[in-house]
């Protein structure tokens, strides 16, 4: 794994523990006006410290709805209690994942975890959204990319939001539910709709500058912030033209020694189809088409996780 250094502090949130919606480190904003009910997530990962400096962000500078309702969740802040720039990857989690817990049956029967029993905690906020984006960030020092799902609706709102280069249509892990895949977000509703945007690597101070535009320009694209209120704010330019990519094909290790048997990079474009990318034990992987983009390969991937995901344009 390439080494990065950290190149922003992690922000001292210890003043948000007491919100106003009797969940620590939950606070809503309710303008008082019809409009959508929206969730801004960070922290899923306690890594991922670009969420919490945009949770901060929009916290002290009062940037509040004027219409319908913001709801403001720093997630799994047990995680990020133990954030330490000398060793930033040991803090992702502290027993399990928790951006694998959101199915209705892992919730309700899953077994013990500080993450299940936060992500239970914040469930009602939840269940009362109408928007969610929830903030992380890569590993791999890659553009950034808004994860939609397979819904239209969740590009329909990457449009809207208007700032990744790459929008990325897929269902996620066989290792389990991310919180984007919820399913009230993964119906096939116009509403609700979700985001999970990947801002860019961990520890980039542009992906935390990133991952504040993201956050003014989803509630500008949700309506619920007018444009010219969040325009003091915004820093980063629109992408010029977002490229669709839909994913058909996840590769999830089955063997104990996966490995790439070629370097591969982040949103890499493999010409051709039947490109041999690595071994599951003794099974090789192999590109399913022309033309075909790496999203996201994880060398060192564990059995039952992602070791990379595979998409064509559209």
């Amino acid at each position: 794994m390439m080494r990065f250094d950290v190149e922003y502090q992690a922000p001292d949130i210890s003043a948000y523990r007491t919100g106003n919606t009797g969940l620590d480190y939950v606070h809503q904003f309710t303008s008082g006006k019809a409009g959508p009910n929206i969730l801004i997530t960070g922290l899923i990962h306690g890594n991922e410290i670009s969420g919490a400096v945009a949770l901060d962000f929009l916290m002290k500078n009062d940037i509040r709805p004027d219409i319908g309702t913001l709801t403001l969740c720093f997630a799994n802040v047990a995680a990020y209690r133990c954030f330490n720039p000398a060793k930033p990857h040991l803090s992702r989690y502290l027993d399990v994942d928790m951006n694998r817990v959101w199915s209705r049956e892992t919730l309700k029967n899953g077994p013990a975890s500080r993450e299940l029993a936060r992500a239970r905690e914040i469930l009602p906020v939840v269940e009362q959204a109408d928007y969610l984006l929830d903030i992380h960030s890569m590993s791999d020092d890659c553009q950034p990319l808004a994860l939609a799902g397979k819904q239209e609706k969740g590009v329909t709102l990457a449009r809207a939001i208007g700032l990744a280069p790459y929008i990325i249509m897929d269902r996620g892990h066989a290792s389990g539910f991310r919180l984007r895949d919820f399913d009230r977000f993964s119906s096939g509703s116009i509403r609700p709709a979700s985001i999970l945007m990947e801002c860019g690597q961990h520890w980039r101070q542009a992906t935390a500058e990133f991952a504040i535009n993201s956050c003014l320009r989803f509630m500008t694209a949700t309506g619920i912030l007018e444009q010219e209120k969040a325009a003091p704010w915004l820093t980063l330019p629109s992408a010029r033209k977002e490229r669709v990519l839909d994913v058909t094909h996840t590769v999830t290790v089955e063997h104990e020694a996966f490995f790439f048997t070629r370097s591969v990079q982040a949103m890499e474009r493999i010409k051709r189809a039947g490109t041999e990318l690595g071994l599951d034990g003794v099974t090789p992987v192999v590109t399913p088409y022309d033309d075909c983009f790496l999203v996201m390969p994880q060398p060192g991937a564990p059995r039952g996780n992602t070791a990379v995901r595979m998409a064509r344009s559209i």
